[in-house]
């Protein structure tokens, strides 16, 4: 496939599992994994100069194939002009290039302001197959510590995102470390983690190309590990997506 969603030579394509009950359309190699490797791919272009072009990822499971392809839409000047804190759709497409994810960030001024308590950024994501809404990740009012909660398609709270402090974060980037965003469920019990992988300090100075996993228990209902997915773009646009 051509154009808008290339179809990449690498990693390695996994073969179609075969559908599981209960599973949206598409979703069925999310469903059998416990861990993705998301990929960002880099753009020479934002290496040589200050130039925001739309991000494109490769979300892989832990053998390295890749079971989706994410591509940024957004407008230029949003780009140029509102950097990470810029409205976009993320569309996710299988091998075939056949749409499965749809996650979308509308313009919100909680983007900007990190900390704002009176309009919290956030991302919506829809099943392309089903036009079924799975869910929200919103981030949570707090000064001091970075946070998402979790929605399901019944917009009730099922789990929340501990990020560092802020502090912690300065720390750990300067000390060329990996930052660790852990998923906790309503009780408080740990259920996975989004780790976002210090990725060597060249490609750390030079780019704002990220790459992250994200564990979780196998099983785990897909829905919420494709919300988690969303997570993860959400977490890489809020803190990661700097200007250099």
């Amino acid at each position: 496939m051509t154009g808008l969603y290339p179809v990449l030579h690498q990693p390695q394509k996994q073969q179609r599992p075969t559908p599981q009950r209960n599973c949206p359309r598409g979703l069925e190699n999310l469903a059998t994994l416990d861990q993705v490797v998301i990929k960002q791919e880099t753009h020479m272009l934002e290496v040589a100069l200050p130039f925001e072009v739309s991000n494109k990822y490769a979300v892989c499971n832990n053998q390295g194939q890749r079971i989706f392809y994410a591509a940024e839409q957004s407008s230029w000047f949003c780009r140029q002009c509102c950097g990470y804190a810029r409205p976009f759709v993320l569309k996710l497409l299988d091998n075939r290039g056949v749409p499965i994810l749809h996650v979308e960030r509308p313009c919100n001024c909680g983007a900007f302001y990190r900390h704002c308590c009176c309009c919290s950024d956030f991302i919506i994501v829809n099943c392309e197959s089903t036009g079924e809404f799975l869910g929200k990740v919103e981030m949570k009012c707090n000064p001091c510590c970075y946070g998402y909660r979790i929605f399901d398609g019944n917009k009730k709270q099922i789990a929340s995102i501990a990020g560092p402090c802020a502090v912690a974060m300065c720390c750990k980037s300067c000390c060329c470390q990996d930052q660790r965003f852990k998923i906790v469920d309503n009780q408080g019990t740990n259920i996975g983690q989004v780790t976002k992988m210090f990725s060597g300090l060249i490609k750390e100075c030079c780019t704002d190309s990220d790459n992250f996993n994200a564990t979780f228990s196998v099983n785990m209902d897909v829905k919420v590990k494709a919300l988690l997915l969303g997570a993860a773009f959400l977490i890489d646009f809020h803190f990661f997506e700097t200007t250099r």
